[in-house]
């Protein structure tokens, strides 16, 4: 089934979500310590996969302020949102939404 931008979209780990343009797999959790941040950061890593090339990008709230994640595959332009996406407000854990931009 493939999953359309724009929508809220269900994921799981290591389930692959397909869209018109590439693969995306949630490949799981991380958290990462920081000197003068002191809770660190939690971060969301997934796999972009296309016929033609594969890279990793990772999503995390920061401190505090949720914003998308910006990536690019064959030359095209995408954003990811998870725990809060404009169009949709507050999205559930298991939750996110792919954006192609222009």
């Amino acid at each position: 089934m493939q999953n359309k931008y724009n929508q809220k979209t269900k994921f799981t780990q290591n389930i692959k979500c397909s869209f018109e343009n590439f693969d995306l797999t949630f490949i799981g959790t991380r958290h990462q310590d920081h000197p003068i941040y002191k809770p660190g950061f939690h971060y969301y890593d997934f796999t972009l996969a296309t016929k033609e090339q594969m890279q990793t990008i990772s999503w995390t709230s920061g401190t505090g302020e949720i914003i998308s994640v910006y990536f690019e595959i064959n030359q095209q332009k995408f954003s990811l949102e998870l725990g809060m996406a404009d169009n949709f407000g507050i999205l559930a854990n298991d939750e996110l939404v792919v954006s192609k931009l222009d």
